[in-house]
């Protein structure tokens, strides 16, 4: 292989990268985004809704209980949702992977604001028809101290970073594959790397037509074979392990090539200059300069897939340091506002607005804490109804923190006290299991007891499952493979 650039720098451009790929993912893996419906519904097998969405799309299906009854007493009810976050939507009006590194963290902002339609089946009051509430929801997260590159996690930040760091650097070669994979990158061959090594051609040939040296004599036919294979976009190329090759070259863009494959002289020194010019220790401030965020952004997406393919990331839950890093930035408060509607086609629309808080007691012990303003609007005279709500929540993690595959283990408990005008407290009380089936899909299991409900006087005890989906982590699943 021919040398690295001189300018690169490992210990400082190569960790930005690094960097990039390992703040993105502690956001990705923040477990306190909510992906099962809200707990406005009915048949919700939460009581307390939580400070975040989900990074894209999540989906909670709600399935009838299997003993007793739902919130509200009716049987046979399901309910769905989907919770998209603007960052979702901003991403595909952009047309870019909303899971690459440097394109997530740029556009946090975005992920603040999500949006909720769903429904709930439920029973008409006095008859057995089942009809369907629409519900509708927007949630803003206004205070998110879970940043990893906020000051306040920067320790935390880099006890997790320099362990990365270490293991990447007995890892080997990544530096040198990210330094070579900048030539693959469309726009900057396109843009730097093509134009510039046609213009040092042409001045190369002139030096040559003029002068022949006697150590070098088919320096003339070499670069004029360099100028065609310039032209064809066939320089620069490497070979199966992402590097200069060093031995046959088997690409089928280039079949005319010596036996040996290596790049030629002039090839080999441009790229020095290259070096230089735009991969020193601060190339991502060059490079953005010359073409753009979308140079980074592709580097940080190669260099999160090496260490996906390196296992890296799996590993840091070998590090107790790290592991308990991560803990305590998850143990930071977060703040967030909630408005939400239920329509139903005949009778009483509710409206809830919540401000939602959460925050880490202790590592691995989460608490989230719900206050409500709850107006219910009826169609008869007289019988709209306004009140409160308060829920509270306890989240135990079960099994370490890690940064791939899987959620932990989690088992919650949780209460609420409802109080509207004109009518008794109501109380619910609830344990809950959530086991993580795939990474993307978690099966909560609730046991939920309550004094009474709207339709009849009784207390009620139910056990209800769901299931949760959470899009960014199937997608992350299926592209790691």
């Amino acid at each position: 292989n021919i040398p690295l650039p001189q300018a690169a720098n490992p210990s400082t451009s190569l960790n930005a990268s690094l960097n990039q790929a390992l703040q993105a993912k502690i956001e990705q893996r923040d477990a306190t985004k909510q992906t099962e419906t809200p707990s406005v519904s009915s048949n919700s097998t939460s009581l307390v809704d939580t400070s975040s969405a989900g990074d894209l799309v999540n989906v909670g299906l709600n399935l009838a209980g299997l003993t007793g009854t739902t919130k509200d007493s009716s049987k046979d009810a399901n309910s769905v949702s989907v919770t998209s976050s603007a960052y979702a939507l901003y991403a595909s009006f952009r047309g870019v992977d909303p899971l690459n590194p440097g394109f997530y963290n740029r556009h946090a902002a975005w992920r603040k604001l999500s949006f909720t339609l769903g429904y709930d089946d439920e029973k008409a009051t006095g008859t057995n028809a089942t009809t369907q509430a629409k519900i509708f929801g927007a949630k803003y997260l206004i205070i998110n101290k879970r940043d990893p590159t906020l000051a306040r996690n920067d320790k935390y930040f880099q006890i997790i970073s320099n362990d990365l760091q270490t293991r990447t650097t007995a890892f080997g070669n990544l530096f040198e594959k990210v330094t070579y994979h900048v030539t693959t990158i469309k726009a900057f061959r396109d843009k730097i790397l093509i134009p510039q090594f046609r213009a040092y051609l042409q001045v190369k040939r002139e030096e040559a037509a003029q002068s022949v040296v006697a150590s070098d004599p088919q320096r003339l036919a070499r670069i004029d074979d360099l100028l065609v294979r310039v032209n064809s976009g066939t320089v620069f190329l490497l070979d199966q392990d992402g590097v200069a090759p060093s031995g046959p070259l088997a690409d089928v863009k280039a079949p005319a090539l010596t036996a040996s494959g290596a790049w030629k002289k002039e090839e080999n020194e441009f790229w020095e200059q290259v070096g230089r010019d735009y991969l020193g220790p601060n190339f991502r401030d060059k490079l953005k300069a010359a073409v753009g965020n979308s140079v980074l952004d592709e580097i940080d997406a190669f260099v999160e897939k090496q260490l996906n393919d390196a296992k890296l990331f799996d590993r840091l839950q070998e590090s107790p340091a790290a592991t308990e890093a991560i803990e305590n930035i998850r143990r930071a408060p977060l703040f967030s506002v909630y408005a939400l509607t239920k329509q139903r086609p005949q009778g009483v629309d509710e409206y809830s607005g919540e401000a939602i808080f959460d925050y880490g007691l202790a590592n691995r012990i989460n608490l989230t804490l719900n206050g409500n303003f709850l107006y219910k609007n009826s169609p008869l005279v007289g019988g709209d109804t306004r009140g409160g709500k308060f829920s509270g929540q306890f989240r135990f993690q079960l099994t370490p923190e890690k940064l791939v595959g899987r959620n932990p283990l989690f088992f919650f408990v949780s209460g609420d006290g409802e109080a509207l005008s004109g009518r008794k407290p109501t109380f619910h009380a609830q344990a809950k299991l959530n086991l993580p089936i795939l990474n993307g899909l978690d099966l909560p299991l609730s046991l939920t007891y309550a004094n009474r409900n709207e339709q009849n006087k009784k207390d009620f005890v139910k056990f209800q499952f769901a299931f949760a989906f959470d899009t960014s982590r199937i997608l992350q699943a299926l592209t790691s493979k």
